[in-house]
């Protein structure tokens, strides 16, 4: 069974083509990295997968259903779930109460909400600011909290959109420290990244795209390597 699998994706803004055949699979339990420059389509990427786009052509397979054109909530209760690049927590509310709103997606009842919610924010380290209000949180934690609501959700597959964006490098080690628990504790990531210290480390492989269209896939190091990449998106001063 093909656990999930994008197939030759085509979306048209007018006339531009922001994705132009892009396919790629991603196994059940591997971290798959998805890099390029800004405007490469990656986030385009996201939404066709996620269903805030439907796709001009081409298909979205999860567990082997085609799941373009599903409602995003139809998709997220299939166990596909992503985090947005701009996190906007509930900011008058506390992350509690935050992880409690995105657990309704799995629970029947606010008693299991709240079970869910506490475990989850305990898996993602945020018990300390639990009773924090959303808007009183640092960047770090704001991005934490993305997460954790994702992560409440119950997700097999989650998309991660540049979750690394202004941390800093405490912040970072922190971030992949949960990441690579994330997928021992058996969910799936595929993850949109510019920082190559984080897709170098995280990643078992990496597809690379520009012009919504796709460079090369392979081990991290490969990635880094291929030509394409290093005059899109590296420059040509970096040696992997």
């Amino acid at each position: 069974m093909s656990f999930f699998r994008a197939d030759n994706l085509v979306k048209h803004f007018g006339g531009l083509a922001a994705v132009n055949g892009v396919s790629f699979e991603v196994n059940e339990g591997e971290i798959f990295g998805l890099i390029g420059p800004n405007g490469s389509g990656k986030t385009t990427l996201f939404n066709l997968i996620s269903g805030f786009h439907k796709p001009t052509s081409g298909g979205v397979y999860f567990m082997d259903k085609r799941i373009d054109g599903l409602k995003p909530h139809k998709i997220n209760r299939l166990g596909l779930v992503r985090t947005f690049q701009v996190v906007k927590p509930l900011k008058r509310m506390t992350v509690e109460d935050n992880v409690i709103a995105a657990a309704f997606a799995r629970a029947g009842s606010l008693r299991e909400a709240r079970q869910i919610a506490l475990e989850t924010i305990e898996f993602c380290g945020l018990t300390k600011r639990k009773e924090m209000l959303a808007k009183s949180l640092t960047i770090g934690d704001r991005k934490r909290l993305e997460i954790t609501r994702a992560m409440a959700t119950g997700p097999k597959l989650i998309l991660l959109d540049e979750t690394f964006a202004g941390l800093n490098p405490s912040e970072q080690d922190e971030a992949i420290g949960l990441i690579r628990k994330i997928k021992a504790s058996g969910v799936t990531i595929i993850i949109v990244e510019h920082i190559m210290k984080v897709i170098m480390s995280i990643s078992d492989r990496v597809h690379a795209i520009n012009f919504g269209q796709t460079l090369t896939e392979g081990t991290p190091s490969q990635v880094v390597s291929h030509p394409g990449v290093v005059e899109a998106y590296l420059g040509e001063a970096y040696h992997a």
